[in-house]
This record gives structure tokens, C-alpha cells and sequence, in this order.
């Protein structure tokens, strides 16, 4: 496996942790503030933009790797 396995995954685990903090402090005012559509709107472009990086990982991440210095270890990319 990968060296830079642990890094992603700690990562990943950081951003899931920190949105869950922060969104029920920022929730209640965010929805006083701004009516009830816009943060619902907003909410949804974050969430759509944070589960199409993994896709988009998927799908260039073989490229990505290949001009990386540290990115040498292919055995393991995913063929669809």
C-alpha cells in the first residue's frame, strides 16, 4: 500500500470532524440570518462539491500521480 495512505486518511477523517463541528454551531444563526433557502442551497453545493473530490480522484488520479515525485507506486490504481 501506499506511504500516503495514513496521510489521506487522516484527512478525510479531519474534514468530517471538523464539519461536525462546525455545523450545528454555524447552523441556527446561518438559518436566522438567511431565511431558510439560501442555507439549504449552500449547504448542498458543499456537500456536492465534497463528494465529487473523491470521484475526481478516481478519475485523474492516476495522472496526478504519474507527474508526482512521490507518486511512483501505481499498482494499485482502479480500472472501471
Amino acid at each position: 500500500m501506499c506511504k500516503q495512505a495514513g496521510s489521506a486518511i487522516a484527512a478525510v477523517s479531519f474534514r468530517k470532524n471538523m464539519l461536525s463541528v462546525w455545523s450545528p454551531v454555524a447552523a441556527k444563526r446561518m438559518y436566522t440570518v438567511l431565511g431558510f433557502q439560501r442555507p439549504s442551497i449552500l449547504l448542498g453545493l458543499v456537500d456536492l462539491a465534497l463528494n465529487l473530490a473523491p470521484i475526481m480522484l478516481l478519475w485523474k488520479g492516476k495522472e496526478k500521480r504519474g507527474r508526482s515525485k512521490q507518486g511512483l507506486l501505481t499498482d494499485f490504481d482502479i480500472v472501471f
